[in-house]
Order: structure tokens, then C-alpha cells, then sequence
């Protein structure tokens, strides 16, 4: 939507333009409109700069990619597919897919009175150095991390800032990997998104955490 009215504003204004100086043949109005337009581009640089870059972290990419732009001809081509792509299914190192968090947020009520009894038993003994305590889980997303903004904080530097997910699917619970540095393990294997049963042994760098539901 943002290149869509910025594509309408840039028209808009080349039209207009084009319009005083066909109708008036005065040519100092091309020059305004120039100005008008150059002043527009600068205003708008930072914001479009900023959604080229969510956009591109979006599809799994990092925002330096941008740059590929520079490439005579084919850099813009490739950015330009780039950014037309789908985002990527699921969450990734720089947050939750945004369709997905729009579908969550239409369907919280629901989510809430199907999924709340089938919460309600399921926790985490978690391990951190000597420290041990349990985690209970009660949302429909878990994020676990070292930053203070997930559900579950985890101070240990073998964690990741955003270092995993759990999610409840609906019939049971699965853990997805948010591209952290040390990876997830289940029962010793090392997974991107696995399901989780009873039991199951979650790693997280050097962190452990034993999985519940009964």
C-alpha cells in the first residue's frame, strides 16, 4: 500500500505539471514542478528506504541487499523481484511474519476459547546454569530469548536474542527456530521445527528445558 499511494503521489504530481506547462506553455512551471517533486522524493527517501528493508527482511533477506540496486540494469530488476515475493511462511530472525500476526489478531477470541483448557497443563522445567524453575505456558505463541521482550527470558549467552518459538497448532504444540546461533535440539537432534511430545528434551545453546503437557 505504501508504493502503491507513493506511485499515485509521483503520477499526480508529474501530471499536473505536465498539464500547467501544455496548457500555459510556460516553462518556469516545469522547473516548480521539478522542485515539487524533488522535495517529495526527499521527504519520502527515509520512509522508502525503511519498507525496501522490512520488505526485505520479510522474504528471509537482509536489508543490505538493497544495495544490489546499485548493479546497472540488472541490480533494480532483482530487487524488484525481490521484493515482489511472498513473505516468508513462519517467523524469522527479524520477527513474525506480519500476515500471519494480522490472521492471529482477527482470530484471537477464538484462538483463546478453543485453545485455553488445552493450555492449561502445559509447561516447561527449564535449566539455566543452576538455575532451575518452570515455565507455564499459556499463549498460543511462546517466543523464548535473551531480550526482555519474549514470553520466556532465558539470560545465557548461548541464547539467541529471538532464539525460538513454541506454538500450539491446535492438536498439540510444536517449537519452530528463529535463525538463532546455537540451534534447537529435540532429544539431542538438531531441528528447524519439530513437534513436541511429553517428555521431549528442548536445548537451546547450552540451556535446557524439559517439555510437559498432561
Amino acid at each position: 500500500m505504501f508504493a502503491l499511494f507513493n506511485a499515485i503521489i509521483c503520477l499526480t504530481l508529474v501530471l499536473i505539471t505536465a498539464g500547467i506547462v501544455v496548457g500555459t506553455g510556460n516553462m518556469t512551471a516545469l522547473i516548480g514542478g521539478y522542485i515539487v517533486y524533488l522535495c517529495y522524493g526527499l521527504a519520502i527517501f527515509i520512509p522508502g528506504l525503511a519498507v525496501c528493508v522490512r520488505r526485505l527482511h520479510d522474504i528471509g533477506k537482509s536489508g543490505w541487499f538493497y544495495f544490489i540496486s546499485l548493479i546497472p540494469l540488472v541490480g533494480a530488476i532483482i530487487l524488484f523481484v525481490f521484493l515482489c515475493q511472498d513473505s516468508q511462511a513462519g517467523a524469522n530472525k527479524w520477527g513474525a511474519n506480519p500476515k500471519e500476526e494480522r490472521q492471529n489478531l482477527t482470530t484471537t477470541t477464538k484462538t483463546t476459547t478453543i485453545t485455553a483448557p488445552l493450555l492449561m497443563n502445559a509447561h516447561l522445567q527449564c535449566r539455566v546454569g543452576y538455575d532451575n524453575f518452570t515455565y507455564k505456558i499459556v499463549k498460543p505463541r511462546t517466543t523464548i530469548g535473551r531480550e526482555y521482550n519474549n514470553d520466556l527470558v532465558l539470560n545465557h549467552d548461548t541464547v539467541s536474542r529471538r532464539h525460538a518459538e513454541i506454538v500450539f497448532t491446535g492438536n498439540g504444540f510444536e517449537i519452530i527456530d528463529l535463525g538463532s546461533s546455537n540451534r534447537v535440539s529435540v532429544n539431542r537432534q538438531f531441528y528447524e521445527r519439530a513437534r513436541l511430545k511429553n517428555g521431549d528434551i528442548i536445548g537451546l545453546g547450552q540451556v535446557m528445558l524439559a517439555f510437559y503437557n498432561m
